[in-house]
């Protein structure tokens, strides 16, 4: 479909998504329904702004939840030059790349494209990675930051945005009426999701640690070291390592429960996967594992964070996905860990998947 891509699903939120009939397809300002079975073309739905892109999609019950952003902040292409804040556009190595910001969260009728709610806040944009949907509620995190709201590309860097005036909000799936909203604040810089399982809200974010922590990039660390021009540059590098941190929150109230983190093997502007990873969530635990690095698990009652560091995945920057007993990656071919075991198992290396959630 012409100008549907997408080409940073990890800062953005993908272009699609499906319930048990049809598959709903965002491209530039509309939503397209086309049938699963059939492939035949059913609908379009422009939402309650006809002229701005559509941004975060989602289907649950009878509602489709999507946003609307700023046109051209979606990248759909392999972007050169610099982005708002100078930095080199560089997805894939960036400690600090912009993430995609909506002007508008709404909810539409799944069946006929009407409008059941809109929240669209002046002096206000939402997160797209922020956006998670539970069974009766959409939460969303939101800054009311002039600086921030007035940025004209639809994108901004994650320190910015968690500056200040930064909010979570919970609303009713089908009416749009506020359950809601309490301040928020995240250390976030290089990652950030919020997702939903059960009671519990769950923060995912990470930042870099060490000598260079305070600095952007977004090249690989060969370039960014000669860049720097200090002789102890490459010593330096290695010594700033990605920290993550997870935070679980009471569905109900915003409340924090629990709060981890740990400190990884992963250095600035060495493995990429690392600066767009998101976790795979079961009912009871958290699994991270990004590219070349060990099993971390944390327990979704208590908060209780262990790391396997026996087991490693071999290169290759899928980011996981999952099911309730594995999880799916690349590690050099299509490979997975069986949960309940934690043993890794080899599938396929017929094709290699890309850097996002490609194995399904």
């Amino acid at each position: 479909m012409p100008e549907s891509t997408r080409l940073n699903p990890g800062r953005e939120g993908g272009s699609g998504c499906l319930d048990d009939k049809n598959f709903y397809f965002a491209v530039k300002n509309d939503c397209r329904v086309y049938g699963l079975v059939s492939g035949e073309k059913k609908a379009t739905y422009l939402g309650p702004d006809e002229k701005s892109d559509w941004g975060f999609i989602a289907v649950q019950g009878e509602v489709l939840v999507g946003s609307k952003q700023n046109p051209g902040a979606t990248s759909s292409a392999m972007s050169k030059g610099k982005d708002s804040s100078g930095m080199a556009k560089n997805q894939w190595y960036a400690t600090e790349a912009e993430y995609v910001v909506s002007t508008a969260v709404f909810g539409l009728n799944k069946e006929t494209g009407a409008v059941l709610w809109n929240h669209a806040n002046p002096d206000a944009v939402v997160l797209n990675n922020s956006i998670a949907i539970g069974e009766k509620e959409v939460y969303f995190v939101e800054s009311r930051n002039p600086e921030v709201v007035k940025d004209s590309d639809g994108s901004v860097g994650l320190r910015e945005f968690f500056a200040k005036d930064t909010f979570l909000v919970s609303k009713d799936l089908k009416t749009g009426k506020t359950i809601f909203e309490v301040p928020f604040q995240s250390k976030a810089r290089s990652v950030f999701y919020l997702s939903v399982q059960g009671g519990l809200l769950v923060e995912t974010a990470s930042y870099h640690v060490g000598p260079y922590e305070d600095k952007r990039t977004a090249l690989p660390m060969n370039h960014f070291v000669k860049e720097l021009g200090d002789p102890d540059a490459l010593k330096k590098v290695k010594e700033t390592v990605i920290h993550f941190d997870f935070r679980g929150l009471d569905a109900k109230t915003g409340e924090e429960k629990w709060a981890t983190g740990y400190t990884s093997d992963g250095y600035m502007g060495a493995q990429h996967n690392y600066n767009v990873n998101h976790p795979v969530i079961t009912a009871k635990t958290l699994y991270h594992d990004p590219a070349e690095q060990y099993l971390v698990k944390v327990d979704m009652g208590s908060g209780v964070l262990k790391e396997n560091k026996g087991l490693q995945r071999a290169k290759g920057c899928t980011t996981p996905t999952g099911s309730e007993r594995a999880m799916f990656f690349r590690s050099l071919g299509i490979s997975g860990i069986d949960l309940e075991k934690e043993k890794q198992f080899y599938i396929s290396d017929v094709s290699r998947s890309s850097c996002w959630m490609n194995v399904t």
